[in-house]
């Protein structure tokens, strides 16, 4: 499900880009991160690692955007055809995905807090987002699975 969120970005900054609007939307972004971090805690799964996991999604989703932009300014690329909109298409797939990811936080919760599985969900998160197609977003989004944070908490 990062993978899928991390796909639909080429076509959100196509979108911000021929409107020309900015990549960042932080009141909307604390929004969603806050109430995911008190979803999150109702099903067991700590907030502040909840926050943190969220908030490595939205900044992974914001570099593939940068990146974009910044090569688009470099080519200077021109409006993009036929790119789905933001708020009719593009955005109820990502908040369709949000409820599916926290939900397989929640059922895997026991396993992302052993310490002995870490090396198993760092072998998963290459796997799944390998840094080959996504650069610096895959490392941001995978940060909170391996990273150690989750057997912190």
């Amino acid at each position: 499900m990062m993978d899928e969120r991390l796909a639909l970005m080429p076509d959100v900054a196509r979108h911000k880009w021929n409107i020309q609007a900015a990549i960042e939307d932080l009141p909307r972004e604390r929004a969603i991160i806050a109430a995911l971090a008190r979803q999150a805690a109702e099903a067991g799964v700590p907030a502040a690692w909840a926050e943190s996991f969220f908030k490595a999604q939205i900044e992974a989703a914001k570099t593939v955007q940068r990146d974009l932009f910044e090569r688009w300014r470099q080519q200077k690329a021109g409006r993009f055809e036929q790119v789905p909109d933001l708020a009719r298409e593009l955005r109820p797939r990502l908040d369709a995905l949000t409820p599916l990811l926290l939900k397989a936080l929640t059922q895997n919760w026991a396993a992302l807090s052993d310490p002995a599985q870490r090396a198993q969900w760092s072998a998963a998160a290459q796997n799944r987002l390998p840094p080959a197609a996504w650069g610096a977003a895959a490392a941001q989004a995978a940060a909170p699975l391996t990273d150690g944070s989750a057997s912190r908490r």
